[in-house]
């Protein structure tokens, strides 16, 4: 296994891959902005051995914006010129791909109402999103099952001793 080692550089010694063909908004460089400034900076930019940004060009547009000083990268050195093309394509497509468990996604948004997170639309949903998936589950029928209800079954004899609580 490579061990990768994360290193602090200027976002000005970085260089945008001109071929990236993912492009991101005002908003959504909005959104990667106040995600950095609340959680701090995550997730390393990956660059090649001359800096050339490989993964996370919206992060490095966020930070700039920021007007940050350093930010993380690493460097993956082991890459061909093709390998690099595919990654910079599959690191965007394939996270795309993803959905979402509107049901868990339910559960842990009112985990956050409950613990009073304050400010919710840092998680990348609009309010109007949030309270439509908060809606779709409490009008759930009771008697269907949810993530809660996925009790894996007993495989070994119960045992228990006095004093168990």
């Amino acid at each position: 296994m490579t061990t990768l080692e994360i290193q602090y550089v200027s976002p000005d010694r970085l260089r945008p891959y001109p071929g990236n063909a993912r492009s991101h908004s005002r908003k959504q460089l909005k959104l990667i902005a106040d995600s950095i400034k609340r959680f701090g900076f995550t997730n390393p930019i990956l660059v090649t051995n001359d800096f050339e940004v490989v993964a996370g060009h919206g992060r490095l547009q966020a930070a700039k914006s920021l007007g940050m000083k350093l930010v993380p990268v690493v460097a993956l050195s082991s890459l061909s010129e093709a390998d690099k093309k595919a990654l910079i394509i599959a690191d965007n497509r394939i996270a795309e791909l993803a959905g979402w468990d509107r049901d868990i996604l339910a559960i842990e948004y009112q985990g956050l109402h409950d613990l009073q997170f304050d400010d919710i639309e840092v998680t990348g949903f609009s309010l109007g999103e949030i309270d439509l998936i908060l809606d779709e589950a409490s009008e759930k029928k009771p008697d269907e099952p949810g993530p809660e209800d996925n009790i894996p079954p007993v495989t070994a004899a119960p045992v228990s001793r006095t004093g168990d609580v």
